[in-house]
């Protein structure tokens, strides 16, 4: 799908709020209109190009999103157009906020065999920021310094 990185002007492209319909138990606007069959985010056209319904209410009702910055739905429905469920936020924190499984490895205090993230016990990459667990990089090279003798 091809999106308009435009800016847009308040008020320039019109949203259909009467396209979604309001969840009562929720108090999600949850968009009735077409939705990215990738992501399930709203989307609609308009001059033939692309736009996330989302982006367009929150620039209608509130401000401009900053360059840089996208919209976290603080409800986790895509769907939903209610600009009170959502926040403007970095794109590594709407990452960090939430259910993938970087997320979650993120928001972990231990490595997968039960060791503490520490200062002391984490190896961090420079290129990429990922971590490693230190005692388990010392246990593994053990047992393939003790394979590598025996053979």
């Amino acid at each position: 799908m091809s999106r308009s990185r435009a800016r847009l002007r308040p008020g320039l492209i019109m949203v259909p709020y009467n396209t979604a319909n309001l969840d009562q138990s929720t108090g999600c606007l949850v968009w009735s209109g077409r939705k990215s069959a990738i992501s399930g985010y709203a989307v609609m056209s308009h001059c033939g190009a692309e736009y996330y319904v989302h982006r367009l209410a929150w620039e209608d009702q509130r401000s401009p999103i900053p360059k840089g910055m996208c919209i976290d739905h603080l409800c986790r429905n895509r769907a939903c157009i209610n600009v009170d469920h959502m926040e403007v936020v970095t794109r590594g924190e709407n990452v960090l906020r939430g259910e993938s499984l970087a997320a979650k490895n993120a928001r972990s205090n231990t490595c997968i065999h039960g060791h503490a993230w520490t200062d002391e016990n984490t190896y961090r990459r420079r290129d990429d920021g990922s971590r490693f667990c230190r005692t388990c990089s010392r246990i593994r090279m053990r047992k393939y310094y003790a394979q590598k003798s025996v053979a």
